[in-house]
């Protein structure tokens, strides 16, 4: 038996008229792959759509963020500082 028109029907059940569902529907009864297509693609959608929403920062949080850069880059540059000197260092006194 050919799947293929059933599997699409399954899948993207918004295109079926009518009679398609009706004749899907009788299908199904018989069709247990096609009947597990169509609930697996079900409970995938409604998936999709229950994990849709967007967070919103808290208000503030641009202000904040854009505060706290300079001394988050200052802080960046010390790191590297004691990094390049520790390694500055390591090699004179380790090269030795």
């Amino acid at each position: 038996m050919n799947h293929q028109m059933y599997e699409k029907w399954a899948v993207i059940p918004e295109t079926r008229s009518k009679e398609e569902t009706e004749s899907f529907e009788y299908h199904c009864k018989e069709c247990e792959s096609c009947t597990k297509l169509a609930a697996n693609w079900g409970r995938i959608h409604t998936m999709l759509n229950e994990n849709t929403h967007i967070t919103t920062p808290k208000p503030g949080f641009t202000a904040r963020f854009q505060a706290s850069l300079p001394a988050r880059k200052e802080a960046a540059q010390k790191r590297q500082v004691r990094k390049f000197l520790w390694i500055l260092g390591f090699s004179f006194f380790g090269g030795s």
